[in-house]
């Protein structure tokens, strides 16, 4: 006669087997992920009715609690909140966080300055970096990052090396971004969708590099990035100039992948 316990062992892998949360979480996070996101997004685009961003800027945080718990219980809901506030790691990588966009702006803006591609684009008040760069750590702390840093990539990294599961979140991030070419008065509408793709996949692989396994380093490399980029005005300026960003921005990318950056094991635990 079958014990409890054993009843319970030979139910568990089985209950297991068909928890698709579990099998497939990545690709779990990414559909429900793009639902939230484009339902909210497409409100606007086919009725008119505005959500506040925020909300559709979340749906990958909130897919992400809802596979990790899914997935793992309050064990995973857990280990990613300490990914999330995993703040202890070298200053040298904080400072890489916070400068590697602003030195592609300033390379960009020089080189620009020599040939000449491009007018000129108007640089905001720097006074606004530090507001701006605070504002958008909170802003992404809660939503983007807990499902792109703090869940995807490392379970990414148990079955790709880093460069390659940086390019696969790279590309899925960057194409969760579509409805903003649908909504009048976007910033990305004024961008050609390839090469903010290519832009965001590059940014991706630099993030992977500085934050290492410490996803609020990704929350504060996206905010510099995006601080910056508001600031020197460099991608919205007209499409030479916006091309020569992403040029610069993948020299620095492939210097990092051709000095062994992300040359490091796959992570072994989900």
């Amino acid at each position: 006669m079958q014990t409890v316990e054993t009843l319970v062992s030979v139910a568990s892998p089985a209950k297991e087997k068909n928890n698709v949360f579990k099998q497939h979480p990545v690709i779990c996070l990414f559909v429900i992920a793009y639902a939230i996101s484009w339902s909210i997004w497409g409100c606007e685009i086919f009725w008119g009715i505005k959500i506040p961003g925020f909300f559709a800027l979340a749906g990958s945080s909130i897919s992400a609690l809802i596979v990790a718990f899914l997935s793992g219980g309050p064990s995973g809901l857990k280990q990613l909140g300490s990914r999330m506030i995993r703040w202890k790691v070298g200053v040298q990588w904080y400072l890489l966080a916070i400068f590697i966009i602003p030195a592609v702006c300033m390379i960009t803006l020089g080189i620009n300055g020599l040939v000449n591609i491009n007018e000129m684009p108007k640089i905001e008040n720097l006074a606004l970096a530090i507001p701006m760069l605070l504002s958008n750590i909170l802003l992404h702390f809660f939503s983007e990052e807990v499902g792109w840093r703090g869940f995807a990539l490392p379970r990414l990294k148990t079955r790709y090396n880093p460069l390659v599961a940086s390019l696969i979140l790279g590309f899925f991030w960057g194409c969760w971004h579509i409805p903003y070419w649908f909504i009048p008065g976007s910033f990305q509408t004024s961008l050609p969708f390839v090469g903010f793709l290519a832009l965001i996949m590059a940014q991706t692989v630099l993030m992977t590099w500085v934050s290492k396994d410490s996803a609020f380093l990704g929350v504060v490399f996206h905010a510099a990035a995006n601080t910056s980029f508001a600031l020197f005005g460099v991608l919205n300026n007209g499409h030479p100039l916006f091309w020569l960003v992403v040029a610069v921005q993948w020299a620095i990318t492939l210097i990092v992948i051709g000095l062994g950056g992300l040359k490091t094991e796959k992570l072994t635990e989900r």
